[in-house]
């Protein structure tokens, strides 16, 4: 993560503003609940393993999709990522993040995925079966 704050947002709550100094590894956090702390860490890891900015994230009920990334480093998910496994949820995060070096989800998009997930196919097909429940309720 390459700012020295990232703001969150929720629809629920007040923002948090995540803190933190690089200064031997540290990371000080102030005003985060679990779900924040969770998926503060998973983004932070990711972020700096893929390389990928990010200022914000920001927790919403999305209609059409699990999450979004700008090329601002904004990152949305949707609210239904709390009910997520760790490896969906890392799934969801790498998916969007890879995006700030690769726009679609063409052939070096798709070998990233593989290189950084494995196969992550499963859990696409995971994703899928969960949207097509919801769209059924």
């Amino acid at each position: 993560v390459t700012q020295s704050s990232i703001l969150i947002t929720s629809l629920s709550s007040q923002p948090h503003r995540w803190e933190h100094s690089t200064q031997g590894g540290s990371v000080f956090m102030k005003k985060l609940g679990q779900f924040t702390l969770i998926i503060f860490n998973r983004v932070r890891i990711w972020a700096k393993s893929l390389d990928a900015p990010v200022t914000s994230i920001t927790l919403r009920s999305m209609q059409n999709k699990w999450a979004s990334y700008s090329t601002a480093g904004r990152l949305t998910f949707d609210t239904e990522l709390l009910k997520f496994h760790d490896k969906l949820q890392d799934y969801v995060i790498v998916h969007e993040l890879l995006h700030y070096h690769v726009p679609n989800h063409g052939k070096l998009w798709r070998s990233l995925m593989r290189a950084h997930l494995g196969s992550y196919e499963t859990y696409e097909a995971e994703l899928q079966d969960m949207a097509a429940k919801q769209k059924d309720l």
